[in-house]
This record gives structure tokens, C-alpha cells and sequence, in this order.
């Protein structure tokens, strides 16, 4: 028996596995994963100044710190759509804290990005279907 971990032999009658999410739903969550929402959310989450023993007083303090907390993070994708979230840190424990914290803030941030823009789509279907109603109503 093959013990390999490749995608068709871990699915049964080689069926190869199912794209999991599209190039748009990945590069988006890749933005949101290096955006500055989700860099002030960990600041703020873990008190990065003090875990880095940065100076939060120092000039381009944002800057610098943000450089610290991007190069710790890597966010890939595999050809079958699927992401892996990694974070690097000299303390293993608190990178694990802050990788399963980010998943739980992407997951919000995306959500929140699908429902405002299902809201902005059906406030153009529901004003559409008023014109459309409108000019109906003009010729009965």
C-alpha cells in the first residue's frame, strides 16, 4: 500500500480533491491578512510593543512595527485553493495564540466584506425593481 500524502492518494478511487476557495476569496484574505486592520488588531491583541520590547514612542513606530509583525507572517496557498497560516515567533506558544487569533479575524473580516457586499447587490436589485415597478405602474 502506498502510504503517500499526495492529493490522490488520500481520496479514495483517486478522485483529486475539491478546489476550496477561489484566487478572489484567497487574495483577499491575503490582503486582509497583511492590512492594517489586522496589524493594529494584533498590536493591540497582544501588545506587540512590549513583546518585541519596541518603544512605542519612537518616530515611525507604526512602520517599524509593522514591518516586524509582516515578516513574521506568511499566508500560502496551495494549488488547490487551500491557505496555510504561519507565525513565526521566538515564543512558539504565543505564535500559535496569534496565528489562531488571526484565523478568527480573517474569518471575521471576510464575512463582514461578504455581507456588506451582498448588501450594496441587493440595494441595486431592490432599487432596480422599484424603477422597474414604477414604470410598470406608468403603463397600467
Amino acid at each position: 500500500m502506498n502510504n503517500s500524502l499526495e492529493p490522490t492518494t488520500v481520496f479514495s478511487d483517486n478522485i483529486p480533491p475539491a478546489k476550496l476557495g477561489s484566487e478572489d476569496d484567497n487574495g483577499r484574505i491575503i490582503q486582509f491578512g497583511f492590512s492594517t486592520e489586522m496589524v493594529s488588531f494584533l498590536i493591540d491583541k497582544f501588545d506587540l510593543y512590549r513583546h518585541y520590547g519596541i518603544d512605542p514612542s519612537q518616530k515611525d513606530i507604526y512602520q517599524k512595527i509593522s514591518k516586524v509583525v509582516a515578516s513574521s507572517i506568511r499566508l500560502i496557498e496551495f494549488e488547490n485553493h487551500a491557505l496555510s497560516l504561519q507565525v513565526e515567533d521566538f515564543d512558539k506558544n504565543f505564535a500559535a495564540d496569534m496565528a489562531n487569533a488571526m484565523v478568527v479575524k480573517l474569518d471575521e473580516m471576510n464575512k463582514d466584506f461578504l455581507f456588506q457586499n451582498g448588501k450594496k447587490s441587493l440595494e441595486v436589485y431592490e432599487s432596480y425593481s422599484r424603477k422597474l415597478n414604477e414604470k410598470i405602474s406608468r403603463l397600467n
